[in-house]
């Protein structure tokens, strides 16, 4: 009433842009995957992000995760963490193997949608749909068999295959320990009491090999030599979900038979190749 007055002012800006770029990153679209430790994407505003809103649905029956059990029909919405444009949630999911029917992670197809919300209130979304797999390869191991004595190792291969409609092969892993001292070969030589992982190949219809990097029965260093002995492979199978199948078998290494008299004979000498005496010490094969 004395006619005072005071100026305030504010400033405002108008958003009218939603987030861009709202993606999710893991798991990748269509993927396998054999377990749910995170959702992970990213989105990007330039008045920065408020929040970004997660469900996940299972597609079998149309239920929705609740952050502890498949609740309803109903989405329902979890929290995610934000750090500039990547946003994740980490744990709190459904788990595999769960005895608990409410809470497992079955097999099968699963939907996972990301809201983000810019500060305005503005919001874009991004739906992607991946697969559950929990079935692990199988695994055989056919060269050398099991309890087989041989004079030498080529190679070491078998069979892997996983289940129809499956995530496919992705690798196979080897082995190979000797046991008089229980070291572990590393690919050149028998190094010390840590498995050593050899990548094997692989080829068509679900064959499997390791070739070459092996130890030789001709090696002049004891630490690279295939000495006479039992020996122990293990191998690693996964598919592409993750899934991993662990098999073993146990093998003997025995002396190479001695050549027969006159191997490598010149050409009159006495003693000539024959049908039962080659001449020439055979390659080394399995022994009975």
């Amino acid at each position: 009433r004395a006619g005072n007055r005071r100026v305030i002012g504010s400033s405002f800006t108008v958003d009218s842009t939603p987030p861009s770029g709202v993606s999710i990153l893991a798991p990748a679209a269509n993927s396998f995957v054999s377990g749910l430790a995170t959702i992970s994407g990213k989105a990007v505003d330039a008045g920065g992000l408020a929040r970004v809103e997660l469900t996940l649905k299972r597609n079998s029956d149309g239920k929705y995760w609740a952050g502890n059990t498949w609740g309803t029909s109903a989405p329902v919405k979890l929290v995610t963490a934000i750090s500039g444009s990547a946003w994740h949630k980490t744990g709190g999911f459904p788990i595999g193997g769960s005895s608990d029917a409410t809470k497992v992670l079955n097999p099968g197809v699963y939907t996972a949608t990301a809201t983000a919300f810019d500060r305005a209130g503005l919001s874009s979304s991004a739906t992607t749909s991946f697969n559950v797999e929990r079935t692990p390869p199988v695994v055989v191991i056919d060269t050398p068999l099991a309890q087989a004595s041989v004079t030498s190792l080529p190679y070491i291969g078998g069979t892997i295959n996983d289940e129809a409609g499956g995530s496919g092969v992705y690798s196979v892993s080897v082995f190979l320990k000797r046991n008089a001292d229980a070291k572990w070969w590393d690919g050149t030589t028998f190094a010390g009491a840590t498995p050593v992982a050899l990548r094997a190949a692989l080829g068509s219809h679900g064959l499997w090999k390791k070739i070459g990097g092996l130890p030789l029965p001709t090696a002049t260093d004891a630490a690279k030599k295939l000495s006479p002995g039992a020996y122990t492979i293990t191998v690693w199978g996964y598919d592409r979900a993750g899934n991993r199948t662990t098999i073993g078998s146990s093998f003997s290494v025995v002396a190479a038979p001695a050549q027969p008299d006159g191997a490598g004979a010149g050409a009159g000498s006495a003693d000539q190749p024959t049908a039962d005496d080659p001449g020439e010490a055979p390659a080394p094969q399995p022994s009975s």
